[in-house]
Order: structure tokens, then sequence, then C-alpha cells
């Protein structure tokens, strides 16, 4: 439910239910809130199929290199675990966003974030609002971007940026046609 939402019924039907799967009682429900982040993580690999765009429209994509040695066993983390939880209001006063970032950091994002699609659209693979809105967050969130008097925040809305084209542009361009002069497709260095 939305901040706010006190209706009894809507916040009902945002119930889930824990499998906890064959102990004879009645599963544990829950309802979470607003405040309530999920975070997951997901293998593409041999085993798996490609990702839909719409999967790929809503997530950054990070791919990791073939380690360079393998080890027999898991590494032990040494970390301890956090106490109790992070409270909404921290992780809300940690966000920033991207309205709020210098105009001299904000036009040149918006302008390559619009020269960019102005490219993809001619590969036929544009992107709507929702990847817009994704990109201009994580570049808002981007250590030193926000920093008040930071000189080289540009410079880091750049890496941002760069950032973002390989999570969330590339992925999408798997079986675009680069015109190797035999089809009739776009071509990308018209």
């Amino acid at each position: 439910p939305a901040p706010g939402d006190h209706d009894s019924e809507h916040i009902r039907s945002s119930e889930i239910v824990l499998d906890a799967g064959g102990t004879g009682e009645a599963p544990p429900r829950i309802y979470p809130g607003h405040n309530l982040l999920f975070v997951g993580t997901m293998n593409e690999d041999e085993s798996t199929q490609t990702l839909s765009d719409k999967v790929l429209d809503r997530a950054n994509l990070l791919r990791f290199p073939r380690p360079d040695r393998l080890v027999g066993e898991a590494l032990a983390s040494g970390g301890e675990p956090a106490d109790g939880y992070l409270p909404a209001t921290r992780w809300h006063a940690w966000r920033h966003r991207f309205n709020e970032l210098p105009r001299a950091v904000q036009q040149p994002v918006e302008g390559w974030i619009h020269d960019l699609n102005e490219h993809l659209d001619g590969l036929h693979r544009p992107f709507a609002h929702r990847v817009n809105q994704a990109m201009l967050a994580y570049i808002a969130n981007y250590p030193g971007v926000a920093v008040a008097g930071s000189g080289d925040a540009l410079t880091r809305a750049r890496i941002a940026f760069a950032d973002q084209l390989e999570q969330r542009i590339l992925p999408k361009l798997r079986g675009v046609d680069l015109g190797d002069g035999l089809t009739t497709g776009p071509r990308l260095h018209d």
C-alpha cells in the first residue's frame, strides 16, 4: 500500500502468505507496507533463458567476469549481522532526487539520455519512461554526483551514465542488426 493508505481492504489485498513447508500449521501471513524494499538476484547463464526486455527495464544488469582463480570452498565473509532493521526514514534520507541536482549537471545528463534514446529509436529499440526515470535516479544517487560543491559532479555523472549504458541499454541490444551491408537494417556508423 502507498503511504497514508489506511483502507483495510486494500492493505489486506497486499497479504503475502509465507510457505513454511509442511509444518501442519496455518502458514504465517505478512502485510508489507510502502516502506518494504525487495532486493533479489537472478543468474543469466547457460542454464537460464535470456531475460526479457520487461525484466531488463526494471533492473540493473551486472556482469561479472570469470574469476582469476577458482577456489574449492566458499570464503567466509567475516562480517557480523546488522543489529535491527534499516529505518525507512534513514533510507529516504540517503536518496537524492534528480531534480535536486544543480542545473549544470541536470542539463547535460538530460541531453545524453535524449540523444541516446534518439539513436536507439533509429535501431527500433527506444526506451520509455521507466528506464529514463531509473537512469536519472541512478545518476542522482551515484557517489559524488549530488555532493554540494563537488567540482567533479559532472564527471561522476558521466561515469554513472556509462554504468547505465552497460547495465540497462547494452543488454537490450541483443540481436540488433549492425548493418553489415548484407541487410537493409539500420546502420550504426551512418
